[in-house]
């Protein structure tokens, strides 16, 4: 770790700073002339200071001008482990120094493949943050958590609340246990525990950007497709696509702008008798799903789609091949579409100094413009990292793969014959062609550049995540982290095929660390 020097200034802790909301955070910290000390999971100190110049590129900052001052200094560190990973002497250099411990980091996966890595992360990972921040000595502790640990209501005050709400899904559950827990820990450290709670976070309000494309992204990215689809369809009027959205037209999904979640948080900091609070940095005027729906067919050149209430998505006999995509992408994401509770702002705006950026449709069309000119891609290089080897492609194609599939039993599109094909980050041990004929896998060979029917280009850490099961298919199609060419409406019906079948065969964890011969 570089010296913090003589500078008398004290330091901010931040955890998060590579992620949506905690890179917002810190490009808004190091403009107010924060000194900030980042916490980055990386192999080598040039990696963490990449990923930190990655992630606040998106906002337009350079980081090497605050790296280089000694404004913010990366730190190596790691969630999964105990004191972060920090070697003692680090963490005896740090101690007194550090004036605010940020607590920004968390999953905000919502789907039930995803539920095993919300513990150690949104729990876990928290309670170590704070055990941390108390062997540093700091006792002024900030938590991000979400709007959403209220559950299931109408509307919800800016409290800590004693008892668990009924929980819409596995993520609410962890990020209210965090702040319970954090709580009780603050208490038994004599520290000053501030909640901020924002709601669901899009991109800049100016600009548009965002580094990653979750939430509200994969409802926007099924449109796309439709649209896509709709271009290779002479029987459909692209006006007039038969889509029934489980959902109410008046209901508002309360979106707030990362930058105003980011301002708002650093007026609070800045003020000592805002301490000990809780915070909802949310919107007092989302926009409507009519005018989210409105401005999407507006971009995109497509209509039809018709609100249906709350009683959800028809079954799968009823679907048409335009709802199957649609329904699969708004899985996780419809709780929010249709009961999303008014938030009281009460206590927040006695301390901000403006509201958060009005909604109109420009700024609608500002997100969707950045996602499709970005292609979908995320934004900065901390998402490539992978996590596993590379090798073992093999293994996983040739031998696991045809074995599963032969207990495999689809329960759903009996009839597929595809040709696809998986080209796995630059090597050409990533090449792979798979086969299927009336809905079996019928034979599995390298790819080498063959034409096929579907391709999809895929990074290595994201293809190990979908095949063990820690990612759904749906939401990386949808995020954009897999790149799909050729037979479009063909390659999203294989999506729920694969996700049944890593469903049912979920690939070991160790076994892609055998190398290749």
């Amino acid at each position: 770790m570089k010296s913090v020097g003589d500078d008398s200034r004290p330091w901010v802790f931040l955890t998060g700073a590579t992620g949506l909301l905690g890179s917002a955070v810190l490009h808004e910290l190091l403009a107010r002339s924060y000194r900030v000390l980042s916490i980055v999971r990386a192999k080598t100190p040039t990696e963490a200071r990449g990923r930190l110049a990655s992630a606040l590129a998106v906002w337009g900052c350079v980081a090497d001008t605050f790296l280089e001052r000694g404004q913010l200094i990366a730190i190596r560190g790691d969630l999964r482990l105990t004191g972060l990973g920090l070697p003692g002497p680090v963490v005896d250099q740090l101690g007194g120094m550090v004036s605010s411990v940020v607590h920004a980091a968390g999953s905000t996966a919502f789907s039930p493949q995803a539920d095993a890595g919300l513990v150690p992360t949104n729990v876990e990972g928290t309670r170590r943050a704070f055990d941390l921040a108390a062997a540093l000595g700091c006792r002024d502790w900030h938590l991000f958590s979400t709007a959403y640990v209220c559950g299931r209501c109408a509307r919800a005050e800016e409290t800590l609340f004693d008892a668990p709400p009924p929980f819409r899904n596995t993520y609410e559950w962890t990020k209210w246990t965090a702040e319970h827990e954090t709580r009780a820990a603050a208490v038994r450290h004599d520290a000053c525990l501030t909640v901020y709670r924002p709601s669901v976070i899009v991109g800049h309000s100016v600009t548009g950007a965002v580094p990653r494309f979750s939430g509200i992204y994969t409802i926007f990215r099924a449109v796309a497709l439709l649209a896509r689809l709709a271009e290779h369809r002479a029987d459909i009027d692209r006006r007039g696509i038969p889509l029934r959205i489980p959902a109410e037209a008046h209901a508002r999904p309360n979106l707030v702008f990362a930058d105003d979640v980011a301002r708002e948080f650093c007026e609070l900091l800045a003020q000592p008798v805002a301490r000990g609070d809780v915070f909802h940095l949310t919107h007092p005027d989302p926009p409507t799903n009519r005018e989210i729906q409105n401005a999407l067919e507006a971009y995109y050149g497509v209509g039809g789609g018709r609100f249906v209430g709350a009683q959800g998505p028809p079954s799968v006999s009823q679907r048409s091949a335009y709802e199957d995509v649609f329904f699969d992408a708004i899985r996780d994401a419809a709780p929010y579409l249709v009961g999303s509770p008014r938030f009281s702002r009460t206590r927040t705006d006695q301390f901000v100094s403006r509201p958060p950026t009005r909604w109109d449709g420009e700024r609608l069309r500002r997100l969707i413009h950045y996602a499709e000119s970005s292609r979908w891609r995320k934004g900065h290089a901390g998402d490539t990292q992978s996590g596993a080897s590379n090798t073992g492609y093999a293994t996983y194609f040739q031998d696991f793969m045809p074995e599963a599939h032969r207990k495999f039993r689809l329960s759903r599109l009996p009839a597929l014959n595809l040709d696809v094909r998986y080209v796995i980050g630059a090597s050409g041990e990533g090449d792979w062609s798979c086969c299927y004929r009336d809905g079996r896998l019928i034979d599995v060979h390298r790819g080498n550049g063959a034409a096929t029917d579907v391709t999809y280009r895929i990074a290595p850490a994201v293809f190990w995540r979908i095949v063990r099961g820690e990612s759904s298919t749906a939401e990386t199609f949808l995020s954009g982290e897999v790149q799909i060419e050729g037979n479009i409406e063909g390659a999203l019906k294989f999506a729920t095929v694969l996700q049944e079948f890593v469903h049912q065969f979920p690939y070991p964890r160790l076994r892609e660390v055998r190398h290749e011969p």
